[in-house]
């Protein structure tokens, strides 16, 4: 028992701290998240949105604004990369993600609404767990989204040497708009669709009943079919 009472006073402690050393700022309304300029974000569900971050010597370098339902946040560009500057964004829901730089946002909660939209470029980086009827996510750059859980619908337009490991959030529809020499990852239980250029890597998981994916030719003279593999029984055909 008096153990208990130690630890149960250590925690009220740790929490009256933890309240008083960060930051809380609301968001009433929001709908898209801006993340740029290589800062962290972690995700956490919340009953209300607000962001937060710690008050120590980093805060300084710190930028955000929100109008309009729209939070942008990012890291002082004059400051060296190898600084990490972590925030908190606490969320009900939202409907749109955009990650820019060399920013990494991930998921310590499952985003359950839904429909759900994330777009990213440059190194930016993404993982998220995910519980929705439609997902679109849309990749340039050499970044890379990593997403898991379910979806009903799913659209992937990727550029560039992008990458999107969708092969752990299961799917029925998925359509694909590729480009570039990237790689896409998807589970699919219904369909899988789109079209896909020269040098595309297609890599699927599941049982789909059909596959239908045009070939397109991106540069003049381009030899190279994409690559369509299932994960569980090697490379099924090249188109």
């Amino acid at each position: 028992m008096k153990y208990l009472i130690i630890f149960v006073l250590l925690f009220a402690s740790y929490s009256i701290r933890a309240q008083t050393d960060f930051e809380k700022i609301d968001l009433p309304g929001l709908k898209s998240v801006h993340v740029d300029t290589n800062i962290k974000v972690i995700l956490i569900a919340s009953p209300a949105n607000y962001l937060s971050f710690a008050k120590d010597d980093n805060a300084r370098y710190i930028r955000y604004s929100y109008r309009g339902g729209e939070l942008r946040v990012s890291k002082d560009e004059r400051i060296d990369d190898a600084k990490e500057i972590t925030v908190y964004l606490y969320f009900t829901s939202f409907e749109e993600l955009r990650v820019d730089g060399s920013s990494v946002v991930s998921s310590l909660s499952i985003i359950e609404q839904k429909d759900f939209r994330i777009i990213t470029s440059g190194n930016a980086t993404v993982d998220v767990r995910l519980e929705l009827k439609s997902l679109t996510v849309s990749t340039n750059g050499n970044s890379r989204v990593t997403a898991r859980g379910n979806t009903v619908n799913e659209k992937v337009e990727a550029d560039g040497t992008s990458m999107f490991r969708g092969d752990d959030l299961v799917a029925q529809t998925v359509i694909l708009n590729l480009r570039g020499t990237g790689s896409v990852y998807v589970w699919s239980d219904k369909e899988i669709k789109g079209r896909a250029t020269a040098g595309t890597e297609i890599y699927y998981r599941g049982i789909p009943a059909r596959i239908r994916i045009n070939s397109v030719v991106a540069l003049p003279g381009a030899s190279l079919p994409y690559k369509l593999v299932h994960l569980d029984g090697g490379d099924m055909r090249r188109n």
